[in-house]
């Protein structure tokens, strides 16, 4: 059967029809789809936004609330909580600080939220009902109510932080202790803070209100009208200041003489009452002003932009600078008019700069002042400009005794013109009045300087080295008492002592906390995308407190998903690190990426915290011995994973890397272990001796240096502390160990002496030569190391080792542990840290 054209055409066209029917359908679904996806990528960011969000704000919250209980609770507080409590509201304050104009102005919440595409078009597609597009209305307003309620938030905690700090260091000044200790970094980190905060506040308001603006525009009709207010109410309060100004004269001149012709002729013959009322009558427009301005900043406090408010304060003390001026120089101009005092215009003209003079350093003192007070309260940056304006006001004195100077000179002339004695006398008594002066200003000026040298001597290594030099030297020449007794008491007493004075909790070992909780800061800001620094190395020498400290972390980070690594042994092989990992986390890991992975899923993709002790550990000081840090440094820098890194390294380890890498390849941000000062190695060892219910006597110190004769052994008590402090380098484990060597028993069996030990005098480049100082170096320079890995980094034969090493411990100058490890004595360290570095073996500061 043959097919026709016709029939031919017609069977290609019911052929064509069901596979284009199938093309529509399949466009038609995958339209669906990807609406679908639209939807779920918008609701998915409006669920982030509202987590983050929700997650700051509760963070605000919650401290609000800490501050709220520590301001109502401070006074009452001991010396040590007071410590702790201002430790925590400078933490919070610094922390708030760093990222201040971005958060005052929104710009944090504007920028960093993520993304939602704008859904109108999309609404307008799908054709949905006015249910759904209400939905998403109501999400944009309580949006812009979030944005604005976090600016408040960030507001107030910063501001009652500031605040609160200033009480609690008026407080800690006013029971005697010292907040800080000047020309420090601290110090002048803390200034530095307080400076800029002030201007970024103000500069911050003003673009928190064009973000305000720009989502009141966003919002529709309803947001436009409140922009209108605000521009309506700010035009309204600079016209009416605009007009008071323009037409201060006329308001002024009207008030006046409305005053004069009701009241004057009725009280003019009451001389006293007269000048009273004309100089009231004078200021009467300025304290109308005054009353206007304050009235003007009570509206303002009820405005969206409240802020400005604090201006009125400002303008206050600007209206009591002309008030000072108009009763003065108006006061005086009228009792020369009626005739009460005779004076030169130039006595006047004089006069009235003086006093013009003085009001305006005395309203530019106030206005800083309360500026500061304001923002940053009675701190460092209060304390700075309070001392400065004492040198004004100094500077102000000397220059008007120069100008009255010769002024006076005429008047004397005036008043003695015959008499050449009493007319030299005069002159005499005016350059000793000018004299006195520059010498109470130079006397204020070199004290201020003196003090500043000796605030920094004192806190210089030199001033303690030549202290406890004294001090050895004046030990060593007197006659020392020795008491007998049963040795095998002695033994048994020390060993006592001993065990209760080391084995003590790990929290007797009192670290500031302020570090621990700066970590913590750092670690809430990064997760709530505040900061973009992932990773903390904490740097210290053995025995200052690095594994406390992490301990402290660990425990600050508690509403954390936290993984701790602890690295008790070399592990500078990639596999041996691979297996050790392994076995924490007990899973399978046999490469890099697969630990990613593993790391990546740790904690369902959310974020989480990676803690390293003694990562000095993961590596060794040869070919291929970094392949570890490389590792650890490539995780770190995987903006993938969601992890914030906290390592530990021991100082020297750490120098020697830094050499090798980047200064910030290791961490981005760097927290070194600060010594410890004279005070506390002293509370702390204290504080572990009450535990041991013993009792300690410096009275063979104190007959040693003779005392005066009323026997005071606390400045022999204080001398062996500061000497303390110098020989262990502020290393409190070091302090530790020195002070138990220093004491030995008495004749009565529950007190223990005080003396010196023999570590105190120990010279150790006269027992050691340059194997034993290339042994030190190495062993340094890792952390710790066994006999086998010194041979292998070294080019020294297994014998010369063993023969140095054996040395090196009978001196007690190296440690071993229960693994073989050696590492450097606390006891010793200090002494090997700076003969080393003088023979640049090592680098460090």
């Amino acid at each position: 059967m043959f097919l026709t054209k016709k029939t031919f055409f017609l069977f290609c066209i019911m052929a064509i029809i069901p596979l284009y029917g199938d093309n529509l359908v399949k466009e038609k679904t995958l339209q669906v789809t990807q609406d679908v996806k639209d939807i779920h990528n918008i609701n998915t960011s409006q669920k982030n936004i509202e987590k983050k969000i929700t997650t700051r704000h509760y963070y605000f919250e919650s401290t609000l609330k800490k501050l709220y209980l520590i301001e109502k609770q401070y006074k009452n507080s001991t010396n040590e909580q007071l410590k702790d409590s201002l430790s925590y509201v400078e933490a919070i304050w610094r922390g708030l600080v760093k990222r201040s104009f971005a958060n005052m102005s929104s710009e944090f919440l504007q920028e960093d939220l993520p993304k939602i595409n704008t859904t109108e078009p999309f609404l307008e597609k799908m054709n949905t009902s006015e249910k759904v597009s209400e939905h998403y209305s109501i999400f944009d307003n309580w949006l812009n109510k979030k944005i604005d309620d976090d600016q408040n938030l960030y507001n107030t905690v910063l501001l009652l932080s500031g605040k609160l700090r200033s009480k609690l260091v008026q407080e800690t000044i006013k029971r005697g202790n010292e907040y800080v200790n000047t020309f420090t970094m601290t110090y002048f980190d803390d200034l530095i803070n307080e400076i800029q905060i002030i201007p970024i506040r103000w500069g911050a308001t003003l673009v928190s209100k064009i973000y305000d603006w720009k989502r009141n525009v966003n919002i529709g009709v309803k947001g436009i009208k409140i922009i209108i207010s605000d521009i309506l109410l700010m035009l309204s309060s600079l016209i009416s200041i605009f007009l008071l100004i323009f037409n201060f004269t006329k308001i002024s001149n009207f008030i006046e003489s409305f005053g004069s012709r009701i009241l004057e002729d009725k009280i003019k013959k009451y001389n006293f009452f007269y000048y009273v009322f004309y100089l009231v009558n004078a200021v009467s427009s300025l304290v109308l002003m005054l009353v206007i301005i304050n009235i003007g900043g009570f509206v303002i406090r009820l405005s969206s932009v409240d802020e400005l408010s604090e201006l009125t304060n400002l303008a206050n003390y600007y209206i009591f600078y002309k008030i000072t001026i108009i009763v003065i120089t108006r006061g005086i101009t009228k009792l020369k008019i009626d005739g009460k005092m005779r004076f030169s215009y130039l006595f006047y003209k004089d006069f009235f700069n003086t006093v013009r003079l003085f009001a305006f350093v005395l309203f530019l003192y106030f206005s800083l002042m309360q500026i500061i007070d304001t923002v940053v309260g009675k701190v460092l940056l209060y304390r700075l400009v309070d001392l400065s304006f004492l040198y004004c006001i100094g500077g102000v004195f000397l220059y008007e005794v120069w100008v009255w100077r010769e002024r006076t000179d005429v008047l004397f002339e005036r008043l003695v013109p015959n008499s050449i004695f009493i007319r030299t006398i005069s002159k005499h008594l005016q350059k000793m009045a000018f004299i006195k002066s520059i010498f109470q200003l130079s006397a204020i000026f070199i004290s201020s300087v003196l003090l500043f040298f000796n605030n920094i001597f004192s806190k210089t290594k030199l001033s303690s080295h030549i202290s406890s030099y004294i001090f050895i030297r004046k030990v060593k020449a007197a006659h020392n008492s020795s008491y007998t007794l049963n040795k095998e008491n002695a033994a048994a007493l020390m060993q006592n002592y001993n065990t209760l004075f080391f084995n003590q909790q790990h929290n007797l070992f009192n670290i500031e906390k302020e570090q621990a909780k700066e970590i913590s800061t750092l670690i809430s800001d990064w997760h709530l995308n505040n900061a973009l620094k992932n990773s903390v190395s904490i740097i210290g020498d053995k025995g200052s407190g690095v594994s406390v400290l992490m301990d402290q972390v660990q425990e600050e980070s508690e509403s954390f998903i936290l993984l701790r690594i602890k690295i008790p042994y070399k592990c500078a092989k990639l596999d041996d690190f691979l297996q050790h990992i392994a076995h924490i986390i007990n899973q399978d890991v046999s490469s890099v990426d697969e630990l990613e992975e593993i790391l990546f899923n740790y904690n369902n993709q959310e974020p989480f915290i990676i803690m390293i002790d003694d990562a000095h550990h993961l590596f060794m000081a040869k070919i291929g011995g970094f392949d570890v840090i490389h590792t650890i440094m490539s995780l770190m820098s995987n903006e993938r994973l969601p992890i914030f890194w906290v390592s530990s390294y021991h100082s020297f380890s750490w120098y020697y890397l830094r050499m090798i890498f980047s200064k910030n390849a290791l961490a981005q941000i760097e927290m070194f272990i600060a010594p410890w000062e004279p005070d506390d190695i002293q509370n702390l060892i204290l504080h572990r001796h009450k535990q041991t219910n013993t009792n300690i006597s410096f009275d063979d110190l104190g007959l040693a240096l003779k005392p005066d004769a009323n026997g005071q052994l606390k400045e022999t008590e204080s001398q062996y502390f500061t000497l303390l402090y110098e020989k262990s380098s502020g290393n409190p484990s070091t302090a530790l160990t020195l002070w138990s060597k220093s004491l030995y028993p008495s004749h009565t069996e529950d007190t223990l002496y005080v003396g010196l030990p023999k570590s105190f005098d120990f010279n150790i480049q006269k027992i050691i030569n340059n194997d034993a100082l290339l042994i030190l170096a190495t062993i340094i320079k890792h952390g710790a190391l066994t006999k086998e890995q010194i041979q292998e980094l070294t080019s020294l034969t297994k014998c010369a080792i063993f023969n140095e090493v054996k040395k090196l411990a009978l001196w007690n100058i190296i440690d071993f542990n229960a693994d073989q490890y050696l590492s450097i004595s606390c006891e010793f360290a200090p002494k090997v840290y700076k003969v080393l570095k003088g023979m640049n073996y090592i680098y460090g500061r």
